[in-house]
């Protein structure tokens, strides 16, 4: 919204830009998709054998409240770190965006972005204790998720544990997002 208040003589206009943002109520309802999932040395994919002696010894559960998120509303579960042999840097949440463009014929070109980096955990954590996820959805970097016959855009939510000894764990969650209004 622009705003221009004319003033006479020599004084100069008044100009002010500023950005709104409408939310209407939502009026249609939709179902949760619940997830949980535990993360170990031997869940993890894209690891060859010798690398796998080189990950800590760990275990790490939690729940996604829904894998089918407003864009309006944040994205919220828990993680908890039942064990782990190796103390832990920090825990972050990572929202990536999808686009893909083509054709079944030709193949489809993909482009990840991250869009945000949520680091939800500083230093070592205490075993057993739940830690809240809450991230909100950028509003201009977002947009609900899209499938058409040549276009998609899609989003990820990625959880990464990065420990002291410097190796990363990450797991991939496929999200869809959603208007409700």
């Amino acid at each position: 919204m622009a705003i221009v208040l004319a003033r006479k003589g020599i004084l100069k206009n008044f100009e002010a830009k500023e950005e709104v943002y409408a939310t209407v109520p939502p009026k249609k309802t939709f179902s949760l998709v619940t997830k949980d999932f535990y993360i170990t040395p031997d869940s993890l994919r894209n690891v060859s054998k010798k690398m796998i002696s080189k990950v800590p010894k760990f275990s790490i559960s939690g729940k996604i409240d829904s894998l089918v998120c407003p864009i309006s509303e944040p994205f919220t579960g828990y993680i908890k770190v039942d064990k782990s042999s190796s103390l832990i840097g920090s825990i972050e949440v990572q929202l990536i965006r999808i686009e893909s463009c083509g054709s079944k014929k030709d193949g489809f070109v993909r482009e990840t972005t991250e869009i945000q980096n949520s680091q939800i955990v500083d230093g070592n954590v205490s075993n057993e204790l739940e830690i809240p996820i809450y991230v909100t959805f950028p509003k201009l970097f977002c947009c609900p998720s899209l499938s058409t016959k040549n276009y998609r855009i899609e989003f990820e939510i990625n959880i990464l544990v990065l420990f002291t000894n410097n190796a990363v764990v990450s797991e991939n969650f496929p999200i869809q997002v959603i208007r409700t209004n």
